[in-house]
């Protein structure tokens, strides 16, 4: 039987998986590109083997948030229905077109803070670091910044809860990607709100993860 946790608890989890998403960075984006050898070998294992586990630790928490306390009735498997499928490409599309949009009021003459701190490592890490931004990095701020932020702060599903989650959602969203006052920042919140939008219309958590992986791997790209 599951124990339903206390607000302490949840905000604790909270700090725990942002911390999770910190090691993860750094385990990540400290392996330079080297000759392969049993030490390399080894030690990229170890990193992999450390974010497999972390993601699964997310994944059993937050399926007991669900099992425990889950007045929006957000659903937990593994298939997409034919409603969802719609909300994600439709999620998908607006996102990079609005992406687009920047890039092009921009003329490619500037770049973000986070933008650049990622080139910056990418110039100087091995494979692990790009699969981590593309695949992991999208896994543990979903579960954080979606997952558990709506089930914590906006738990009621009401119209102004919907608004106003959305919105806070996506500006912490972007806060955490770009601290500078920026079109950056509007750029990263409005992401974090349309990833937000998927998450609460799909009520699936997964929804919002593979909007995050596509749209991570095809900015990569």
């Amino acid at each position: 039987m599951f124990k339903k946790r206390g607000t302490f608890e949840k905000v604790l989890m909270i700090f725990i998986f942002f911390f999770f998403d910190i090691l993860l960075t750094g385990l990540m984006g400290t392996v330079k590109a080297e000759p392969i050898s049993i030490g390399y070998i080894i030690n990229n294992g170890i990193r992999i083997l450390v974010a497999i586990a972390i993601m699964y630790v997310m994944t059993v928490e937050y399926g007991h948030e669900l099992k425990t306390d889950n007045q929006r009735n957000f659903q937990f498997n593994w298939r997409f229905s034919k409603r969802n499928l719609l909300i994600m490409v439709s999620g998908i599309v607006i996102m990079l077109g609005f992406q687009v949009l920047i890039s092009l009021a921009l003329s490619g003459n500037q770049t973000s803070t986070n933008e650049a701190s990622l080139n910056e490592i990418l110039s100087k890490v091995n494979f692990l670091f790009p699969l981590f931004v593309m695949f992991v990095g999208p896994v543990v701020e979903e579960y954080l910044f979606r997952g558990l932020f709506f089930n914590l702060f906006f738990k009621k599903e009401t119209r102004l809860n919907n608004v106003v989650g959305i919105i806070v959602n996506g500006l912490l969203f972007g806060l955490m990607h770009e601290t500078s006052i920026s079109i950056y920042l509007l750029l990263y919140s409005v992401m974090g709100m349309i990833l937000a939008s998927v998450y609460l219309f799909t009520k699936d958590i997964k929804s919002s993860i593979v909007v995050h992986i596509v749209n991570n791997v095809i900015s990569s790209l």
